[in-house]
């Protein structure tokens, strides 16, 4: 190991050791498992006898595909469901105790927490619409460069020609994406003008536009597979763009644009869920994730308590 990367494990370590010269956080949550920074944070949280929970990323992958979460080192660790344990067996093992609380946003799929008013505005501009959302991700990140969104996308309109009354709608991630998104294929703009395929980025949140639509194509192993994964009335589909196809999301990830084309369309034509994606779907259900009657943060937050409880009964003594 080069000196650089001991002396970054070194100042990591100072600078926790000088922020407890200051301050006294019990519990310290975050959502950085992929920055190894949080190792060292919770060695000296714990050297003074405080806290250092984390909140799993999606990680719904081999450990051999995505590395950067394969090293994860938490008092509590905040998984989406059971099975995340054994798939990233043995590589999550020296975290202290492993806490489900669902998928962080599935509560929002719930009846109850979409806006009945943007549900009526939207069948009203997309009226008799079979409407696709797809998801367009960061194309800055040295994860998807431009060259491999436009090997993945530039075929994308081609989905129009399955029926009249398609509907594509892009959901970009962040507001300047979609500009950068048509740089690279120009030849979407002329779909955009004529209507076919529309952009929503302001009006709606993603949980929203995900319950309105007909079907979803995700990215990759997006955890927004799992957190919608209890709406049975939509396809859910993902589109493996920046890693490789994997059998964990069999029926669900479409493996090239060939394979999301025919699928689609046979869901269009025959007015029925694939087989082989209903019973992925189940098996996801019953394995990694946790019922979206409560949220997860709400599940984490009952665990907060319960460990400052702890933690001030500790004290006393």
């Amino acid at each position: 190991i080069s000196n650089k990367i001991y002396q970054k494990i070194y100042v990591d370590y100072l600078s926790h050791i000088i922020m407890n010269q200051y301050l006294n956080i019990r519990i310290i949550l975050s959502k950085d498992d992929y920055n190894p920074t949080h190792i060292t944070r919770t060695i000296v949280q714990n050297k003074y006898n405080l806290l250092n929970f984390g909140v799993q990323h999606s990680s719904f992958n081999y450990p051999f595909i995505i590395p950067e979460n394969t090293y994860t080192y938490f008092d509590n660790y905040y998984i989406v469901g059971k099975n995340f344990i054994n798939l990233w067996k043995p590589y999550w093992t020296v975290n202290k105790h492993f806490i489900p609380v669902g998928a962080k946003r599935s509560h929002l799929f719930l009846k109850e927490n979409i806006c009945e008013d943007k549900r009526l505005i939207f069948t009203e501009k997309y009226k008799n619409k079979i409407c696709i959302l797809i998801l367009i991700g960061s194309l800055t990140s040295v994860y998807t460069p431009s060259w491999l969104y436009k090997r993945k996308f530039e075929n994308i309109h081609k989905l129009l020609n399955i029926n009249e009354n398609i509907q594509l709608i892009l959901r970009p991630r962040t507001s300047n994406t979609i500009d950068l998104f048509l740089e690279i294929m120009p030849h979407l703009i002329e779909f955009i003008e004529s209507g076919r395929i529309s952009i929503e980025y302001e009006d709606y949140e993603t949980q929203e536009l995900t319950s309105f639509v007909n079907i979803l194509v995700a990215e990759d192993s997006s955890e927004l597979v799992l957190e919608s994964i209890f709406l049975d009335d939509i396809l859910i589909l993902s589109y493996a763009q920046r890693y490789p196809f994997i059998n964990l999301l069999k029926g669900i990830m479409m493996k090239d644009f060939d394979e999301l084309y025919s699928t689609i369309r046979n869901f269009v034509d025959n007015h029925k869920y694939p087989e082989f994606n209903k019973s992925n779907i189940k098996f996801i259900k019953n394995n990694y994730v946790m019922a979206n009657k409560e949220s997860s943060w709400y599940r984490i937050s009952k665990d907060l308590d319960k460990n400052l409880l702890l933690l001030d009964d500790s004290n006393k003594i």
